[in-house]
């Protein structure tokens, strides 16, 4: 059987996020959601918030207020309908073209598993109207027909699918903890201390990045395209993460869609490099393609492990932001990367640093993959569970083999 709909209006409170003005923006106070905070099918990210004073935020009131469990939805642009939800324990208030969805009567877990799922977030996109800029609106968020369980069903329904939405955020959690150590061994070897070389030396030379990366090396052409493609595009980068692979027939494809990407990649966003949208790319299917936004980077002389973290410290994300130019969107250029100073030590040390990182890096990208399948499991188990083609007593019993 298959469950009947409600209007999501009906079932939940949606509200458009306030018109905070970017003069607002601060480095401390009441943290903001934006669209860039939104992570498909996860917890918003904290790091890709902003701030606004307190007084600020008093003007805009408690309705703007997020809070544990609440829903996000992107309401504008390439991710119009991406779905992300507030942490428990964290309240944030909400920015413009960010709505914040609050359930009301139905099970706040069942809502996520049905509104974060691939399927959903096509149909939510599919709301988007406008050629330049898709937008959608409140009421049309209100009028968005969800499907809606008995109680009791919508508690299992639940259950089943926040099993995998936590071994997703375990395996998340691992991630963040191997690239905390693989960049704390990199400040301890090359910022900190600066290791010295076998002979007693510091036998390091400082170059630039183009003597030890190629930037932007291979550029797709139409005529060679194969007829389907796994596009990457600005919005779906996060820091040190794809969120978001998106497969589609090359003639659908943005003009944008022309670097060719292979494992041991590093994209770093031109535009807003303060915003850290970059990272080091593991295993691809065929045919990736990312978008003509990204500087690519392909370490040649140098291990991608130590290019990776030169270009993603502190000091070096300082440099991109110096060299951005435009006042509305601040971005850098290829030449900007070409140019950038690296001190490299001796091939020795290079060699010790990435026999002890690159086994991270390794199952960091295995992991990734990990939740790549869990998250596709889990958006086929959805739709079959909510058209009562698969039972809830079955659906259980798969879970418990997916985890074991």
């Amino acid at each position: 059987m298959t469950y009947p709909s409600a209007p999501l209006g009906e079932i939940a409170s949606v509200v458009p996020g306030y018109a905070f003005k970017s003069a607002d923006w601060s480095d401390e106070g009441t943290r903001v959601i934006r669209i860039k905070s939104l992570a498909h099918g996860a917890y918003v990210d904290l790091d890709q918030m902003v701030c606004v004073p307190a007084e600020v935020a008093s003007r805009a009131g408690d309705r703007f207020v997020a809070q544990g469990g609440d829903l996000l939805i992107a309401m504008t642009g390439a991710t119009a309908g991406k779905v992300s939800r507030m942490r428990p324990g964290c309240t944030a208030m909400v920015n413009q073209r960010v709505a914040r969805v609050q359930a009301r009567s139905v099970d706040p877990r069942y809502l996520w598993a049905v509104m974060s799922s691939l399927e959903m977030e096509e149909r939510l996109y599919r709301l988007a109207d406008g050629a330049a800029q898709p937008n959608m609106s409140g009421g049309q968020l209100e009028r968005f027909l969800v499907p809606v369980a008995p109680e009791q069903t919508q508690r299992r329904i639940a259950a089943i699918l926040s099993a995998y939405d936590d071994l997703i955020e375990v395996n998340t959690q691992r991630i963040a903890i191997l690239e905390e150590m693989a960049q704390r061994i990199y400040e301890e070897w090359f910022v900190r201390n600066q290791l010295i070389g076998p002979n007693g030396a510091r036998d390091w030379r400082t170059v630039a990045l183009s003597d030890v990366a190629d930037v932007n090396p291979d550029t797709l052409k139409p005529r060679s395209a194969p007829s389907t493609i796994r596009y990457i595009d600005i919005s779906s980068v996060s820091t040190g993460s794809v969120d978001h692979l998106q497969e589609m027939p090359f003639s659908d494809a943005p003009s944008r869609a022309r670097r060719t990407v292979k494992a041991d990649d590093i994209l770093w966003s031109c535009v807003r490099p303060n915003r850290r949208s970059h990272v080091l790319l593991g295993t691809l299917p065929e045919h990736t393609i990312a978008s003509t936004g990204f500087a690519v980077l392909r370490a040649r002389n140098v291990p991608a492990s130590f290019l990776y973290r030169h270009v993603t410290a502190d000091s070096f994300v300082k440099y991109l932001e110096n060299s951005a130019t435009g006042a509305a969107y601040p971005a850098v250029k290829a030449s900007d990367f070409e140019s950038a100073p690296i001190a490299c030590p001796s091939k020795d040390m290079l060699r010790r640093f990435d026999a002890v990182v690159r086994p991270m890096d390794q199952l960091a990208d295995e992991l990734q993959r990990m939740n790549a399948n869990l998250r596709a499991q889990r958006d086929i188990l959805l739709p079959r569970l909510v058209s009562g083609k698969l039972s809830v007593d079955d659906a259980e019993r798969q879970v418990e083999e997916d985890a074991a």
